[in-house]
């Protein structure tokens, strides 16, 4: 069934952030401009859209033609139908910087009234198909920086308006028309009153497609006498800059959001790397006893927060075995030297960890300032609204009232939930690092010692057999021997040769005992002092 209406409109407000600084590509601030020049041709408009050039920082009207009574330029144009008629539009493009971004307003409209004053002929509401050639009017074709609002408008006959059963459905067809038919179409997200007139809203805020953000506002019209009036259009002329401001902080939000989501997404990849890495830490065996450190293949899909609902590895920024109380066993007794490998596992976890704890931070940080960017524009979007209440006192607002008090709080809040859930962790590698760290420089001490030991016993052994040798030599040439000679017996060097060797050998075994005895002093010295305190 199709339907006829009055008047129909499509508003169009785009926003596009004046400096991308953070793009990898080149960026285009030009862009709303260049997009409004080719909506233009395609709707036989001639006027160009001349923006003048101004310092960033504030909110000012940047046509060049704009004085403070008229901030906007008037269009007129005409709609290409398929019967190969054509029929007249008028309409306004209103270019605009807010603070750091750049706005476009513009409107395309059937006038109520033709030149000569009269009222217009009811269209079909087919004709919101011609609204849209090539789609120039969707968020694919646009791709402005922040996103955009469609609001697409019409009157209601009286016989319409008595029918509350045709609203969704006239809503409906008209989305349908603008958007084509062999396209999904956003789904319904709200419907209301705004301004005494049904309004429907379409696209899931949070949705993880190319939100499409479109309302379709349907006025009733009021006769008094020959005027002919919908309290609706009024107010949306009336407040249509507080309009472009609302919509512009409402797509800020709505893209900081999205922006949230890629920003978890990421966070949740390194977070995912700094569970493997500690769980591989977790694996590489250092007590030898069953009784220590068990049940280490545990269920890290709930975070790495569970690691303190278990058995313990990680206590007071250190990795310490569980020691059982029946074997009543040291940790230096228990825990085995590393390995070579062991070691090489440790030091290589020790180059990885440090860096993934910094891209950590780095993505928790870009996390949080989307959280701020929701926050701040929120209060941005409430205070604008509070304006227009001011102004309308005897208006419910309540459609939209519903972003600012419902959908921008729930964004702030699940973004405020991940944090939480990605900081708790997030000192678990510095514990990890620190851990590693500390077994390394045992492991370090331990072997810097065994090599002072080794030094020690070598030093003694060779430096007593050296003494000995020096002695032996001596007497050597006085001997008269020759070294090799079958007629005599052997030469006496060989006796001091093999003599010094096994006092060597002797000093050495000495040294070793001197070293043991010295590492049995320190252990009972510590055990003492442990006693003691």
């Amino acid at each position: 069934m199709t339907y006829k209406v009055y008047a129909p409109n499509v508003h169009l407000f785009a926003f596009h952030l004046r400096d991308d600084s953070g793009s990898n590509e080149k960026y285009d601030n030009q862009l709303l401009w260049k997009k409004c020049g080719e909506i233009f041709q395609k709707f036989k408009i001639q006027q160009d859209l001349k923006i003048k050039d101004v310092a960033p920082g504030s909110r000012v009207d940047l046509l060049e033609e704009a004085t403070n009574a008229n901030i906007g330029m008037a269009l007129e144009g005409a709609i290409s139908l398929e019967t190969s008629q054509k029929t007249r539009i008028t309409g306004i493009a209103c270019p605009l910087q807010i603070y750091d971004s750049y706005a476009l307003a513009l409107n395309l409209r059937v006038d109520e009234l033709d030149e000569a004053k009269n009222k217009t002929e009811e269209v079909d509401i087919n004709i919101f198909n011609n609204f849209n050639p090539d789609n120039c009017f969707l968020p694919t074709s646009i791709n402005s920086s922040l996103g955009q609002t469609l609001i697409l408008t019409a009157w209601l006959s009286k016989a319409q308006q008595q029918d509350s059963k045709l609203w969704r459905e006239i809503a409906d067809k008209c989305v349908q028309n603008f958007l084509g038919q062999k396209r999904e179409h956003p789904q319904l997200y709200q419907e209301g009153q705004l301004f005494d007139s049904p309004i429907f809203e379409y696209g899931i805020p949070d949705s993880p497609n190319i939100y499409e953000h479109t309302l379709v506002w349907l006025f009733f019209a009021e006769e008094d006498g020959d005027k002919y009036s919908a309290k609706a259009d009024e107010n949306l002329s009336l407040f249509y800059q507080e309009f472009i401001d609302l919509f512009f902080y409402r797509n800020k939000v709505i893209k900081a959001y999205h922006f949230s989501r890629d920003a978890y997404r990421d966070t949740y990849e390194v977070y995912k790397k700094i569970k493997q890495t500690v769980h591989e830490i977790v694996n590489i065996r250092l007590i030898e006893n069953n009784s220590l450190v068990t049940n280490t293949n545990r269920d890290l899909s709930y975070g790495l927060n569970n690691f303190k609902n278990q058995q313990k590895i990680f206590t007071q920024n250190k990795i310490v075995p569980k020691v059982s109380k029946e074997n009543n066993l040291t940790v230096s007794n228990t825990i085995r030297r590393l390995s070579n490998i062991e070691l090489k596992n440790y030091q290589d976890k020790l180059s990885i960890l440090p860096l993934l704890d910094l891209q950590y931070y780095e993505y928790l940080t870009e996390f949080d300032k989307y959280r701020i960017t929701i926050d701040t524009n929120t209060k941005n979007y409430t205070e604008k609204l509070r304006q227009i209440q001011e102004k309308a006192s005897n208006e419910n607002l309540q459609f939209l009232s519903n972003f600012n008090q419902i959908i921008s709080i729930n964004f702030s809040n699940q973004i405020q939930t991940d944090l939480g859930y990605f900081a708790h962790n997030s000192g678990l590698v510095d514990k990890a690092i620190t851990s590693i760290r500390g077994l390394v420089e045992i492991e370090q001490a331990e072997r810097d010692r065994s090599l002072e030991n080794t030094i020690r016993i070598l030093g003694i052994g060779f430096g007593g057999g050296a003494i000995i040798s020096g002695v032996i030599v001596q007497h050597i040439d006085k001997i008269k021997i020759p070294l090799i000679s079958p007629n005599n017996s052997p030469n006496p060097f060989y006796a001091s040769l093999i003599l010094s060797l096994i006092a060597t050998l002797g000093f050495m075994g000495l040294g070793c005992l001197i070293t043991q005895g010295n590492s049995i002093l320190e252990k009972v010295s510590r055990k003492m002092r442990k006693t003691n305190n």
